[in-house]
């Protein structure tokens, strides 16, 4: 770290070997991954690639001089394909992703001397990803025993990647009352029954944390809460107790002393953003900072906040309804295409373990203006609920609503279903509803919603044990969906027993593995909405 900051403050020429090592290093680090793999990139284009772009930078005073090295790399590349023998494509691809993805991409770290007074926090972000991969690399390098990826990397260890987690900091947002505090509370129940955990409040006293902890039954032996909001003093707190996890509630509240400004406002969250990261990384504790959102749903504040921090999460659902949905926008150590799904009870947030369950508990029947959809939540497929209400409107001006789907897709499925199918919703008023409190952003959803509002205006039910699943075209066509199969699968756990799915998918899709789910092929909207009348 110390030649790290070093470079920081010389700058100049320094920065620009410095960067100049860096790059060659890691494109060599690269270029072992694929000759694992038994593709053979050049490591002598990447490294004369890398010397030519710094000496444009050092020399050069025109743009084209750029462009003029982009394809070279490329030139160069493709030279060596086709020169040498027993090459192939694959070859010059990976030597040509190389030189681009690590070479030209550590070449903008010299830039940071144009960021005038954001340099600082600009090379924060890199010192963060630098300290946390120092840790993982000392964490397998004292305890690693079981290998991640052999024959790619030999050399790391899952306690060398788990390591790396060792001093994260962990950015969680959600409106008022979604659950915050009561989820991380409940998290520092279940850690303080081994770990001791520190719980600093800005926004609450002492006593209304105690009185939720009791509510919510959570171990209280090992948990030190605290009512402060000056940074330094909790920092210094962190640095005497060294606790083993770390709640900051929240960020908004917190102030910095020595900056003549109120809590909330920029520099006071960029500045305690990044003080709570320096004890987090410097001390290798955990810590967890809940953020406020704005009107529009973002984390308020600047966005450099999440930018320093490992991981972001949101929080988030309909504070009138029970589930909550806990999802990862950005997430250093692993994929963000995982989500968790809770129940707010008396007791606390529940894990809910069959959300597609609960989403279809208490759905009509016989009742036209419904249709089953199901969703991908990540990696989790979620069966859902559309309702659709479509009714003859009493003003100059039909009504059109949307909750839990985007608006301006529902005005351009109307205009399908009325250019393509033939169904007039000029004169009628239209709303839309998802229930359970989930938004409902995927092109998967279009077909049902369609059959919705078709089952609606018709006064038609759409069956009970009938789902649809599709992304409807501006020509009415259906079109094809990823991950079908663990949709389908998914709906005939659930009990379904027709599913309505692009044509295109059923001629790829093997029908016998799904015994007692009929799956109706369509290739257009009309042929969708023909179906329902049909099963009825």
């Amino acid at each position: 770290m110390i030649p790290l900051l070093a470079i920081l403050y010389f700058g100049g020429y320094v920065l620009t070997a410095a960067c100049f090592l860096i790059g060659i290093m890691g494109v060599r680090e690269f270029y072992n991954g694929f000759h694992a793999m038994g593709v053979k990139p050049n490591y002598g284009i990447a490294v004369a690639a890398a010397a030519a772009l710094y000496i444009i930078n050092i020399f050069g005073e025109k743009s084209e001089w750029y462009m003029l090295w982009f394809f070279g790399v490329v030139l160069v590349s493709m030279l060596y394909l086709f020169n040498i023998e027993h090459r192939k494509l694959e070859d010059a691809m990976a030597t040509i992703t190389g030189i681009f993805y690590v070479v030209f991409f550590s070449f903008h770290v010299t830039l940071v001397d144009q960021a005038g007074p954001y340099g600082l926090m600009l090379w924060l972000i890199v010192i963060t990803a630098f300290g946390t991969d120092i840790m993982a690399y000392f964490s397998g390098y004292l305890l690693g025993k079981h290998k991640l990826c052999p024959h790619i990397s030999p050399k790391k260890t899952i306690e060398g990647s788990v390591g790396g987690v060792l001093g994260s900091v962990i950015l969680i947002g959600g409106e008022p009352g979604i659950g915050k505090s009561t989820i991380l509370l409940q998290l520092c129940g279940e850690v303080s029954r081994t770990r001791s955990v520190l719980y600093v409040t800005g926004e609450e006293s002492v006593r209304q944390i105690k009185l939720r902890a009791v509510r919510l039954d959570v171990p209280q032996d090992n948990i030190s809460i605290v009512a402060e909001s000056d940074v330094d003093e909790i920092c210094g707190l962190i640095e005497q107790m060294k606790p083993d996890l770390v709640v900051i509630d929240s960020i908004q509240t917190m102030r910095c002393t020595d900056i003549a400004s109120s809590s909330g406002t920029v520099s006071q969250v960029k500045e305690s953003s990044a003080r709570f990261l320096n004890v987090a990384k410097t001390n290798e504790i955990p810590t967890f900072i809940v953020g406020h959102v704005n009107k529009d749903g973002a984390i308020a504040g600047p966005k450099v906040m999440e930018h320093i921090v490992d991981t972001v999460l949101y929080f988030e659902g309909d504070k009138t309804l029970p589930y909550r949905v806990l999802r990862a926008v950005k997430n250093r150590y692993g994929s963000t295409n995982e989500i968790g799904m809770f129940d707010m009870t008396g007791k606390g947030l529940e894990q809910i373990e069959n959300p597609s369950q609960v989403m279809l508990e208490g759905r009509p029947i016989g009742i036209s203006g419904t249709c089953v959809a199901c969703v991908m939540e990540g990696t989790r497929p979620v069966l859902s609920e559309i309702q659709a209400l479509v009714t003859k409107t009493a003003f100059p001006s039909p009504r059109r609503t949307a909750s839990g789907f985007d608006y301006n897709r529902m005005y351009l499925l109307l205009a399908v279903l009325e250019k393509r199918a033939g169904y007039v919703f000029g004169n009628q008023d239209v709303y839309i509803n998802i229930i359970g409190g989930l938004k409902l952003d995927e092109t998967a959803c279009d077909l049902p919603v369609c059959l919705a509002m078709a089952s609606s205006l018709l006064d038609l039910p759409v069956p009970e044990k009938t789902l649809a699943i599709g992304e409807v075209g501006l020509g009415g066509e259906v079109r094809s969906v990823p991950h079908l199969e663990t949709r389908l699968r998914e709906a005939q756990r659930v009990g379904f027993d027709t599913a309505i799915v692009p044509k295109h998918n059923l001629n790829i899709l093997d029908a016998a593995q799904f015994p007692g789910l009929r799956l109706v092929g369509v290739a257009y909207l009309r042929e969708a909405i023909n179906a329902i009348k049909i099963n009825k």
